[in-house]
């Protein structure tokens, strides 16, 4: 993904675009929000111009209270859709640092395990993000290109 995105979309859109199930507000589906757990929703704003540090939501596995079985009940590893601030802060950033979200919020799939960076992080620590759109900067002469999917309104990456 590069620098900058799009998310305007309902928390229930983001519950289909990962596959997971929703709840049904009436007889004829629709339905009105995620139906497995979620964590920081509040703290997502929808926004044609996402950047770096912002928070967006993710779908993820986690080990959870009431999260086995697609949210159904038992404790266990299950799916959750999670609010995230997009960006990596590296391991060696100093806690009185206030991290740089735009130093590295992108990493290469050609080249991801050779990274010191992300070749610890590829390992288990992965989600997807929904989003429905993402720009890239081709000229720094304002030549920005708009991508997005031509049948469906999400993109997870």
């Amino acid at each position: 993904m590069c620098g900058r995105a799009r998310c305007t979309l309902s928390p229930a859109e983001v519950a289909r675009a990962f596959g997971f199930p929703t709840t049904s507000a009436n007889a004829g589906g629709g339905g009105d929000g995620p139906a497995v757990p979620t964590l920081h929703l509040n703290r997502f704003r929808p926004s044609y111009n996402v950047l770096p540090g912002a928070y967006l939501p993710v779908g993820a596995m986690r080990a959870l209270p009431g999260c086995a079985h697609g949210g159904g009940g038992s404790d266990g590893e299950g799916p959750v859709i999670q609010c995230m601030k997009w960006g990596l802060v590296p391991s060696f950033t100093g806690k009185a640092e206030k991290p740089d979200y735009f130093r590295m919020f992108n990493a290469r799939s050609e080249s991801v395990k050779e990274k010191v960076s992300f070749r610890r992080l590829i390992q288990k620590n992965r989600c997807l993000v929904a989003v429905e759109g993402y720009v890239i900067m081709v000229d720094f002469e304002f030549c920005d290109f708009y991508l997005c999917h031509a049948r469906s309104s999400v993109l997870c990456v």
